[in-house]
């Protein structure tokens, strides 16, 4: 049994008293309002982990940055590339455990998984960046570490990956042909700054996809305010008369809810149509 608590707020004081008895499975249905915000919540944060990945990795591989390490000896050719070398397999780790998180998140609703397989399949085949990087990942755990070589020069420091290395890894598939096309030393900097772009491209999909349901479980709260005439409204696992024990509280997350309503205004023309 748990206890549903009105709360209204007055100028000195909250007034907090029970006005609802639920069962479990009914405060389990309450609880489940949000349960489409904490799948949103987990996409959200795997992007934005993938995106601070791919702006460590830039910065790194920046011709100024990289001028400094190796030309001013401020580093070790070896740490420079085994930093480079983490950073890239982060980088990679980080793109299919975003892939796989909206894959997972999304696997009750067959109409939203097969969207997302459908971009997912159109980049692999139509995105150079996309495809390549997908399957470094698998080269990086199966084979070796990527980056081997740099050049240092005027405005043209470079850490690269050797492509004749590369090729000798019989199980790059389609991207074989892709690789056999690029120069000797293999610049990432521009595959890995298009492909911050694709990303954003997936997560403003997440967020078209995602709204109609967060706005609706917005909504739903918001009815059980006007349903109690209540400001907020708490659980509480056991009963009280005046005094309530705080860690008999359990608080609705409608504040993780409107954060991520608040997140969709990245994208202003999204259609929202909710009941």
């Amino acid at each position: 049994m748990y206890y549903l608590v009105k709360v209204e707020h007055r100028e000195d004081a909250k007034l907090m008293k029970i006005v609802d008895e639920l069962s479990d499975v009914e405060f389990m249905h309450v609880l489940s309002i949000f349960d489409v915000n904490h799948s949103f919540k987990q996409i959200r944060q795997m992007y934005e982990i993938t995106e601070e990945i791919n702006t460590d990795l830039l910065d790194f591989l920046h011709f100024e940055n990289l001028n400094k390490c190796l030309t001013d000896y401020s580093e070790s050719a070896f740490k420079v590339m085994k930093t480079a070398n983490k950073l890239i397999l982060n980088y990679c780790t980080a793109i299919k455990l975003l892939i796989e998180k909206i894959e997972y998140f999304t696997r009750d609703n067959i109409e939203r998984l097969e969207k997302f397989k459908t971009i997912f399949s159109s980049m692999y085949d139509n995105e150079l960046s996309y495809r390549f990087l997908m399957r470094l990942r698998n080269y990086i755990i199966h084979n070796a570490m990527p980056f081997s070589t740099f050049t240092i020069g005027k405005k043209k420091t470079n850490v690269l990956l050797n492509k004749n290395e590369l090729l000798k890894w019989g199980k790059w598939n389609k991207v074989k042909e892709d690789i056999e096309k690029m120069d000797e030393g293999i610049n990432l900097y521009p595959i890995i700054e298009e492909m911050r772009s694709l990303m954003y491209t997936v997560y403003i999909n997440v967020l078209d996809t995602y709204a109609d349901d967060l706005f609706e479980a917005y909504t739903k709260h918001e009815r059980l305010l006007e349903k109690y005439k209540a400001d907020d409204l708490l659980f509480s696992s056991e009963p009280f008369q005046k005094n309530i024990d705080l860690k008999n509280l359990i608080v609705l997350p409608i504040s993780s809810l409107k954060d991520s309503i608040k997140e969709l205004e990245k994208v202003p023309n999204i259609c929202i149509t909710y009941k």
